[in-house]
């Protein structure tokens, strides 16, 4: 998924790239907390949305986020679904 996210092949995720991308694919958009159609004009509380969204992914802020930033957010992810799986049994 991460190759995906990264269009250019920079080896990182740009802001316009995660905009993109998160318009494309609803699922992303929630994944991240966001909804697709909020973010598709990117005004006012979207904005802020997808900022704080986008800083949970850049963990070591330089403004982009890097294969591991990803992946490490993607394991969180697959953490909470599995323990809210077993508090749910």
């Amino acid at each position: 998924m991460f190759d995906v996210l990264d269009a250019d092949g920079s080896g990182s995720i740009s802001r316009i790239e995660m905009v993109k991308a998160i318009r494309a694919s609803p699922v992303l958009a929630a994944m991240l907390g966001l909804s697709g159609t909020t973010i598709k004009d990117m005004v006012g509380e979207s904005v802020l949305a997808f900022n704080q969204a986008f800083a949970q992914l850049d963990t070591d802020a330089d403004g982009t986020i890097s294969r591991s930033e990803f992946h490490d957010f993607i394991r969180k992810l697959q953490s909470n679904d599995a323990a809210s799986s077993s508090v749910s049994r």
